[in-house]
């Protein structure tokens, strides 16, 4: 008796769970069938939401109102809803993906482990590749740059600097800065310097990959929202901006806004 309860409680305790998480891609899947009956393909659906969830939480916790909280909330999703609409419908801009997001080592497991770097290479897709030192010095990623030698591939937060990171365990990073389809992301200092901000001790990774990589290939990422956590998203902007204050103006609009425009083809707004 007792063990068909128990196993009866565990079924429930799924079901209960199922139910719980899968309720918010539900609301998304909802929404994008809508769109998608109005001729927009929208991928960006679940940022919608959170956008939309943020701005509900900061209106609550600053008026204290339940009801101007979600007000806030409908009218961000609502706003940034429309916004696509207009540039999808309206501007006719093209619907789809523009890059895909990869471990530096990732393999897959079917009958081509390669199938999702081949595919991205075809489709003339950027990488985003989340990494360390060890996986950008894998045997796995040296055979992607042997075969795939004009793929644009992102190496994301500075190649996976770290807090008491040696140089040594960083030099990886740096060599690999020979190939010319990669760009490099510089995240906020908090990744490899500790707190509390502003930072007092700063290793010169930073330096090292402006050097080997060149402000063109070199590009700033907030990290938000962990970087919530740590030194704040404004904080995240502003150190880095101060950091390399001596490079010229040309140098740091590179770093701060035009790489990324190329690499991800965004509207140039210089």
């Amino acid at each position: 008796m007792n063990d068909t309860l128990t196993f009866t409680a565990i079924l429930t305790g799924i079901a209960h769970s199922g139910i719980r998480l899968a309720t918010p891609y539900l609301y998304a899947a909802l929404g994008e069938m809508f769109a998608q009956r109005s001729g927009v393909l929208n991928l960006g659906v679940e940022g919608i939401m959170l956008m939309g969830a943020f701005s509900g939480f900061y209106a609550l916790s600053t008026t204290g109102s339940p009801w101007l909280g979600l007000l806030a909330a409908i009218l961000v999703g609502g706003l940034l809803g429309l916004l696509m609409a207009f540039v999808s419908v309206t501007l006719q801009a093209e619907q789809g993906i523009s890059g895909i997001r990869l471990a530096a080592n990732f393999r897959g497991t079917g009958n081509d482990p390669l199938a999702h770097w081949r595919t991205a290479n075809e489709l003339g897709l950027v990488v985003s590749a989340p990494s360390s030192p060890e996986s950008l010095g894998s045997a796995e990623f040296a055979e992607v740059l042997r075969l795939f030698p004009d793929l644009p591939i992102v190496i994301e937060h500075l190649g996976g600097a770290q807090i008491g990171m040696t140089l040594d365990e960083f030099q990886p990073v740096l060599a690999l800065a020979a190939h010319d389809n990669l760009t490099i992301k510089l995240p906020g200092f908090g990744e490899f310097c500790r707190l509390p901000h502003p930072f007092q001790d700063v290793p010169d990774f930073a330096d090292r990959v402006l050097k080997a990589y060149g402000p063109r290939r070199m590009m700033w990422g907030s990290d938000w929202p962990p970087v919530s956590s740590r030194e704040g998203y404004d904080s995240s902007l502003s150190f880095p901006r101060n950091y390399f204050a001596g490079i010229s103006d040309d140098e740091r609009t590179w770093i701060f806004g035009k790489t990324a425009q190329k690499v991800w083809n965004l509207p140039v707004v210089y």
